[in-house]
């Protein structure tokens, strides 16, 4: 006879027929049986101890921090990573002028997950065994937009669980099979709500459990992937190499770090202050990098420097090789750098243009003299208008000596 433990009194008679039927019915004749089997209370109980609780904690910080960094991203540059030539020829960048959470997917990332956990089809899940999966998971869609374009930032918590029959349930190690459920549960979505494809697709994928070592950030033009999971001092983050790309990418691509500003500044301020307590004279941006986490990028420790110096018990200066660098010799504020303040920008930015303006009125004048033409009022109206083209784009090489100063 054929019966399983759990429920001995449905039996069959053993028979090839029987067996096979058993065996694909999940060894149980009845799905209240099969249920049982697959979730003895034992498995619920698993589900509910703390390293699933920590999961579930994690899953919140990350969704957290990539909100709160997507949030502060507006004005910014939009991170199109390619650009059509109709935008190369503007003497401006466009910016992002809205930001909103598109779509909550983390019940879509949950019924694709649980069903990659190796329990059977035909099995029903306990409503407190499917609560307890779904709330490891988390997905959301946040649409960026600009004046004529929009992008989306796909932020996913996924965490696979393995269940097998007679076992307790186990976490399992993410690889590309779970990105590719990532990207599935975002373009059913948006097909299903005929949305329109946008121009740039950016996907951050955290997990409680290290990613596989087979799996790293990926760039195909259209999008951008970058894979996290919880660290001693962090976040692991992998992706894409940005040596290439444009300043404004590898700005927002810190941004799909599930870390904050505020949080970034604060784990640079305890190594720095572990080093100088140590008995180093100062910290550079090159000793954080190498010595706390080489994925940081220097500018993004720059950006840490000058919010400790804010704090005034900081001071932060230049190496003889131009890095920066930061002590605690306060008296001496006299000698350190600043941050340039956006009123020193605008002054700086009116007086290039006053500056242009006269030498380009003063050109015109001379040679109108030079030829003997008669001064006319549009003299003024054509300076005017070269300043105005020729103005944004200053800004635009400023910007571009900038990206090549940096070194990541």
């Amino acid at each position: 006879m054929i019966a399983n433990p759990v429920a001995p009194e449905e039996v069959k008679e053993d028979t090839p027929a029987n067996r096979s039927a058993f065996v694909n019915g999940g060894y149980a004749w009845t799905s209240a049986t099969r249920a049982r089997a697959w979730f003895p209370p034992e498995v619920s109980d698993a589900l509910a101890r703390d390293s699933f609780s920590a999961a579930e904690a994690t899953k919140q910080r990350f969704l957290g921090a990539i909100a709160e960094n997507l949030t502060a991203a507006r004005y910014q540059i939009f991170p199109q990573i390619n650009l059509p030539l109709m935008i190369r020829a503007m003497p401006w960048e466009p910016r992002i002028w809205r930001v909103r959470e598109a779509a909550d997917l983390s019940s879509d990332l949950s019924a694709v997950l649980r069903a990659a956990t190796g329990v059977p089809d035909n099995v029903e899940w306990p409503a407190d065994c499917a609560m307890l999966v779904d709330r490891l998971q988390g997905a959301k869609v946040f649409e960026l937009c600009g004046i004529a374009a929009r992008l989306h930032v796909v932020a996913a918590f996924a965490c696979p669980v393995e269940l097998r029959l007679g076992e307790l349930p186990e976490l399992r190690q993410p690889n590309a099979s779970t990105i590719e459920s990532v990207r599935s549960v975002y373009e059913n979505w948006r097909r299903r709500h005929g949305a329109p494809k946008p121009v740039q697709l950016f996907v951050s994928v955290g997990s409680y459990i290290p990613w596989s070592a087979d799996v790293q950030g990926l760039s195909d033009g259209r999008s951008w992937i970058v894979c996290s999971s919880p660290a001693t001092d962090g976040w692991k983050t992998t992706g894409p190499p940005t040596v290439s790309e444009r300043l404004a990418i590898r700005d927002f691509a810190d941004r799909l770090r599930p870390e904050t500003r505020g949080e970034r500044t604060k784990r640079i301020r305890t190594f720095v202050d572990r080093e100088l307590d140590e008995g180093v004279e100062r910290v550079s941006t090159k000793h954080v990098k190498e010595k706390l986490d080489r994925s940081l990028r220097r500018g993004a420790i720059a950006d840490a420097f000058f919010a400790l110096q804010e704090l005034k018990h900081y001071r932060v200066t230049r190496t003889a090789e131009g890095l920066l660098a930061i002590d605690r010799h306060v008296e001496w504020k006299d000698h350190c750098v600043v941050r340039g303040s956006l009123a020193i920008r605008l002054a700086r930015r009116f007086l290039a243009t006053i500056v242009l303006f006269l030498g380009t009125l003063a050109t015109k004048i001379v040679v109108d003299v030079i030829e003997g033409n008669p001064l006319h009022w549009w003299t003024c109206v054509f300076a005017t208008s070269i300043t105005i083209a020729l103005g944004p784009f200053i800004d635009k090489i400023r910007a571009n000596l900038r990206e090549r100063k940096e070194v990541d």
